[in-house]
Parts: structure tokens; sequence; C-alpha cells
């Protein structure tokens, strides 16, 4: 039973003992789980992070490594090049007192990546729930939509996760309402998706992050962090989302990545939009299609191969109000 005086998909997390809060589509997509893992970590749960990598895995030493495909990130884990997410937030963490291990899991495919769910849960001694953040909301893209972002390692989390049946709680939370317009993703048909999860009995509404609340100051400060960490490749989803936290509005200007294209900065970058996973990957239209794929190159092969194969699109609606 939901109430209005706490978020549902804290209500789902209420009998949770040990959450892993993974980022969905790779990138710098983790910190959209950070400050729902914080909460949870107050309310008195086991909280572990974790990140499919976009970066430079299989240069890590052995001793990282947890399993096939995925590695225990830690402060001081060498690696190769400056772009490593998942230690610039271990390193974060570290600074404020945290557990400070991220998990990072290796761009593959369906299959592999749902084995390498399936060692770290095993590593982890189980989890209760899973919690998949994306930066934006392209997550959400049902695939018969005139545009869909980029889908191939959203699709491959929300495939894996969804296979893991026996993990109680599978749920997905996105962050950065319109992020994903510069991908093509039309928002309108964002929320026509939501509305028929809603119908679903998937949907589990919406909240925001508060600039004052504790979670708010520390995804901030943990932002600034991360773009101080990495100024050659500051990350736009959180660059935009942290503008919208702070109170900023329209055409923000954070990194010179943006300075060809304008940005519209707005309070519902900042608001959490929760579903149930299962629910989210019943209204796929192609997932099902993805479960032998190892590759990520071959997820972008079926997608297109999908994407041909429909009759029509359904056209962008341009928001009415």
């Amino acid at each position: 039973m939901f109430s209005l005086l706490e978020p549902a998909l804290f209500t789902r997390l209420r009998d949770a003992r040990r959450i892993l809060v993974a980022g969905a589509g790779g990138g710098f997509d983790v910190y959209a789980g950070l400050p729902i893992a914080l909460a949870l970590r107050e309310a008195g749960k086991e909280v572990h992070l974790a990140n499919l990598s976009f970066a430079d895995l299989y240069g890590l030493d052995l001793d990282v490594w947890v399993d096939h495909d995925v590695a225990a990130v830690r402060p001081a884990t060498a690696a190769r090049g400056d772009y490593f997410p998942e230690r610039t937030l271990a390193r974060w963490l570290e600074s404020q007192g945290l557990p400070s291990t991220v998990y990072a899991l290796c761009r593959t495919g369906v299959a592999p990546l749902r084995a390498a769910y399936r060692a770290l849960i095993g590593h982890l001694g189980g989890v209760d729930a899973i919690v998949l953040v994306d930066g934006g909301t392209d997550i959400l893209m049902r695939g018969d939509e005139s545009g869909l972002g980029t889908p191939e390692e959203d699709m491959a989390s929300l495939a894996a996760v969804g296979g893991l049946t026996g993990v109680p709680q599978r749920l997905v939370a996105c962050l950065g309402f319109g992020v994903d317009a510069y991908h093509g993703v039309n928002h309108s048909l964002v929320l026509e998706n939501l509305a028929a999860l809603e119908r679903d009995g998937a949907y589990l509404g919406a909240f925001s992050l508060p600039r004052d609340s504790r979670e708010g100051r520390l995804y901030l400060d943990a932002v600034a962090h991360a773009q101080e960490a990495t100024p050659e490749h500051p990350s736009i989803v959180h660059g935009s989302v942290a503008a919208a936290v702070r109170g900023d509005f329209g055409d923000v200007r954070f990194t010179e990545r943006t300075r060809n294209s304008e940005l519209f900065v707005n309070p519902l970058m900042a608001m959490y939009f929760c579903v149930d996973a299962v629910g989210l990957a019943a209204r796929n239209l192609y997932l099902d299609r993805l479960e032998r794929t190892q590759l990520t190159r071959q997820i972008s092969s079926i997608v297109e191969e999908f994407r041909d194969e429909l009759p029509r699109q359904r056209p962008p609606r341009t928001f009415p109000h």
C-alpha cells in the first residue's frame, strides 16, 4: 500500500536489507543513484554501488576482479587514462568517510552482463533489491518511438536485471528529464509511456531532489568533484541536473562541451521518475530479441533490424503547455 507520506520507490524498498544501486547506461549514470543510495544508507540499509562502465577495465590489475566482467574499483585502483567515473566516485566517497568501493561492470551484451550481475550478487552475499538508475529517461523508450536516444547500454542493463528472478525487488529510477532531447528523445512520448506503465501498475511516481536536503548537498558536491577530476569529459547530464537542483533555468553554461547547443535546464530535470523494472521490460517491444547477445554491437544491430521492420514509428509530439 502506497501513501503520499512516502515516495513509492522507498515503500517498495522498505523491507529490503541489502540493496544494489547500479548505473544502467554507462558513463556517470551511477551518480544518478547517489542521492538514493545516501538516503537508503541513512535509513539503515546496506547499500552497494555499481555501474556499467565505459572505462578501459581490461587494463586493471588482476586483484580487482571479482569475477568475469565485474571489478571492485577503489580510490587507489590504477587504470589507464583519466576517464574513470567509478574511481572518481570512489575517491569522493572516501573523502566523505563513506564506503568507497564502486563495482564496475564490463560493457557487454545481455548474457554476460546478467552473469556479471549474478557474480556480483553472490560476492555481496545476496541482495534484496536492485535499483537501476538512468541519467536521462531513454531507458523508458519501448522501441517504436521516433527517437530512442542511446539505447544499447540501457537495454542491456534492463534485460539483464529484468531476468534476475531471484531478486525480489527490481526497480528503475530516472533522473534528468529532458536531457535526452539532444539524442532525439521526444519527452511527450516519455510521458505517454509513463501513463501506459501507470495503467499496468508499474509506474511508481516521481519526486524531487531538494537542494537543501543532505542528499542534494552531497550530490552537488560529488558532481562538482567529478567535473574537477575529469575536465576533458565532464558529464553534461549531471551538469544539467546539478544546475536544475541549484535552481538555474534555461540555457545554462557549465562546460565548453555544450557551446554549440542550447540547453533547457528546468526543475523537471531534478525529479526522479520511478518504475518497476519487470513491468518496464514487459512493455519493451524488442527486449526479448537481446537475450543471447554477447556484445554491445549485437544489440545495436538488433535494434536497427527491429526498427526497420516497424510499419510506422510513433511521431514526436509537441508538449502542449
